[in-house]
């Protein structure tokens, strides 16, 4: 019996240790470099870079300043999330540092001229964004928003600021999951002057679209104004959301 208990505690250990020694911490900062470490001392540079290189369970500090991002990540995002937490308790964190303001500066980001060009494009399920301010991110004729989230579920958002982008603040537009929570963001000044369907008709600060099946998305404590559209748009969507606002 005492073996066997022992051989019990020793496999928990062994699991606690894996767990620890699976998470980690990144940070970048405007000043950092992509061929350094990602510690608190040498950062990286870009949240791509830091995207690329975090697993489920990681936090990624964001220093304060200004990320001009003018290369996409791909044809369709400036910032591409397709890694996945697993679990409520083992998201991937992406969080200003304590006390700083990071801004994302898609003014002079290359857009596609055939399709979408977001600025952050979130394919991923169980990652918390937090404390970001999201901005002008350009157009042609597609109305490109700050923040398009295309598939998984149970993303939160919170303290975002998403302002001045040629299209939605954020689109959550996940089809068949859910469960996503916008916790306390504002959306505002939000304006396409180039829309195929005419000037200022695609850009909402909230939208939340199409979804057919699975979790209640909730969208909870956030402000909308300024916005060439809608506030909060939730055309076509057939699962009942949660929205609760604060003036």
């Amino acid at each position: 019996m005492k073996t066997f208990v022992l051989s019990i505690g020793l496999v928990i250990l062994v699991t606690l240790c894996a767990a620890a020694v699976r998470a980690a911490e990144y940070y970048i900062a405007p000043t950092g470099d992509d061929s350094a470490a990602g510690t608190m001392d040498a950062p990286f540079a870009t949240l791509q870079k830091a995207v690329n290189v975090a697993a489920a369970g990681d936090m990624v500090w964001i220093r304060g300043g200004t990320y001009k991002i003018t290369t996409p990540a791909t044809s369709g995002a400036g910032v591409n999330f397709t890694k996945s937490g697993t679990s409520d308790t083992n998201r991937i964190k992406y969080w200003a540092y304590a006390g700083e303001h990071p801004v994302f500066d898609f003014s002079n980001l290359t857009v596609s001229t055939s399709g979408y060009t977001h600025g952050f494009v979130i394919a991923a399920s169980y990652l918390h964004f937090k404390g970001l301010e999201i901005c002008c991110v350009p157009m042609n004729t597609f109305s490109n928003n700050g923040v398009a989230v295309t598939s998984g579920g149970y993303d939160i958002f919170e303290q975002l600021d998403m302002h001045h982008n040629n299209g939605n603040g954020i689109f959550v537009g996940s089809k068949t999951a859910g469960g996503h929570q916008l916790l306390n963001c504002d959306a505002h000044d939000n304006y396409d002057p180039n829309s195929s369907q005419g000037m200022g008709q695609n850009a909402d600060g909230f939208g939340v679209h199409y979804q057919t099946t699975g979790a209640t998305t909730i969208v909870r404590g956030c402000r909308a104004w300024w916005n060439s559209d809608d506030g909060y748009d939730l055309i076509n969507q057939e699962v009942p959301g949660t929205t609760t606002r604060r003036s």
